[in-house]
C-alpha cells in the first residue's frame, strides 16, 4: 500500500538554509573530533598546554606585583579578585620569610656564643664552645658526598646567604686577631678547606690561599705570639684536599693526573699554612696546565686525526682578556679598562 504524503508542499528557502546549516555543522564537528584524535594534535595540544604554564607563571611573578602597586585605582568590581591574589603571595612568602628569620637569628646567635667563648672561656673548665661547634660542622662536611656544593643553581637563596656569612666568618676567625685560640684558628682553617672543596671552584680554593697566606704572614709579624700558637693542619687534610681535587679534576681524554708528592712537614703529622697553601696552589697549577694540554690535544685531533699527541703538546695557547682591572685583575702591568678581548 502507498504511504500517506503528509508534505505536498516543497520547502521553504529558510528551511533549505538551516538544514545545510545543520548538515555542515555536523561535519565540522566530525572533522574537528577526527583531527583533536590525530599525532599532530595530540602534540600540538601538549605545547600549549605547556607555553600556557610558561605563560602563567611569568604573569604570576611579575605582573602581579604592578597590580598590587595600583591596588588604589583598580575598580571595585577587581578588587576582590586581586586581594586574594594578594593574600595568596603573602601566604606563601610567609613560610619564607620566617625561616630565613629563624636561619639568619642562629647563625647570629652562633657567631656571638662562638666569640663570647673565646673571652670568657678557661681551659681548666671544660670544653670549649667554639671547639665543639667547628669540629661538628667539620665532620658534616667531610661526611658529605664530593662536589655536594658544587652546582649553585640547585641552592637556595637562603643556601648562598648562610654560605657567604658562615665562611666570613671563618675566614675572620682565622686571622691571629680575631681573638681566637689557636686550635679555634686551625679548626676555621680546616672547615674553610672542606668548604672550598665541596663547591669544587677554584675560586674558593684560591680565596683559601689567600687567606691562610695572610694568616701565616700576621702571624710572622706578630712577635708575641709563641711556636705553639702558629696555626698547623693535618698532613692528612691536605692530601684529601689533593686527592678531591685530582679526582673532580679528570681529563677529557680519560688520563689520570699524576701525583705530585708532598713536601716532608717540619712537625711530622701537621704542616704549616704557608706550605699547606704552596702545595694547594702546585696542584691547582698542574691541574689546569694538565687539563689545558688535553683540551689542546683533543681540539686538534679532530681536526686533523694524523697529529700525535707529542706534537701537540709543544704547542702554546692564548688568553684573552677584558674587564674593569682596576686591581690589576687582568694581570697586564695596569690599572686601566680593556674593553676589547
Amino acid at each position: 500500500p502507498l504511504l500517506p504524503d503528509f508534505e505536498s508542499q516543497s520547502p521553504q528557502s529558510t528551511e533549505l538554509i538551516q538544514q545545510i546549516a545543520d548538515l555542515l555543522s555536523s561535519q565540522l564537528d566530525l572533522a574537528r573530533t577526527v583531527c583533536s584524535e590525530t599525532p599532530f594534535a595530540t602534540i600540538l595540544l601538549q605545547r600549549l598546554l605547556i607555553l600556557e604554564r610558561i605563560y602563567y607563571a611569568f604573569r604570576h611573578k611579575y605582573h602581579n606585583k604592578d597590580k598590587v602597586r595600583s591596588l588604589s585605582v583598580i575598580p571595585e568590581e577587581d578588587r576582590c579578585r586581586d586581594c586574594t591574589i594578594v593574600q595568596l603571595e603573602r601566604a606563601s612568602s610567609a613560610p619564607n620569610a620566617l625561616l630565613e628569620m629563624g636561619v639568619r637569628t642562629g647563625l647570629t646567635l652562633m657567631f656571638a656564643l662562638i666569640q663570647q667563648s673565646w673571652q670568657f672561656t678557661i681551659p681548666s673548665e671544660g670544653p670549649n664552645l667554639s671547639h665543639q661547634v667547628l669540629q661538628t660542622a667539620s665532620d658534616v662536611v667531610r661526611s658529605l658526598p664530593l662536589l655536594s656544593l658544587a652546582n649553585e643553581s640547585q641552592i637556595t637563596v637562603l643556601g648562598s646567604t648562610c654560605l657567604s656569612e658562615v665562611t666570613s666568618f671563618l675566614r675572620k676567625t682565622v686571622l691571629p686577631q680575631s681573638g681566637a685560640d689557636p686550635i679555634g684558628r686551625r679548626l676555621a682553617c680546616e672547615l674553610m678547606l672542606q668548604l672550598a672543596c665541596q663547591r669544587g671552584s677554584s675560586r674558593h680554593l684560591l680565596e683559601w690561599v689567600d687567606l691562610v697566606l695572610t694568616a701565616a704572614a700576621d702571624e710572622l709579624q706578630n712577635k708575641t705570639l709563641r711556636e705553639s700558637d702558629y696555626i698547623a693542619i693535618p698532613e692528612s687534610m691536605v692530601n684529601e684536599a689533593i686527592a678531591n681535587m685530582r679526582s673532580a679534576a679528570v681529563s677529557g681524554d680519560g688520563r689520570a693526573c699524576r701525583h705530585v708528592p708532598l713536601c716532608i712537614a717540619d712537625d711530622g703529622s701537621r704542616i704549616r699554612l704557608h706550605k699547606a697553601a704552596m702545595l694547594i696552589m702546585q696542584e691547582l697549577v698542574y691541574l689546569s696546565s694538565h687539563l689545558t694540554d688535553s683540551w689542546v690535544s683533543t681540539g686538534e685531533k679532530s681536526i686533523d686525526s694524523g697529529t700525535s699527541a707529542s706534537s701537540v703538546s709543544d704547542k702554546t695557547c692564548e688568553v684573552f682578556v677584558w674587564g674593569s682591572n682596576s686591581s690589576h685583575q687582568l694581570a697586564e702591568g695596569n690599572q686601566e679598562k680593556i674593553l676589547h678581548p
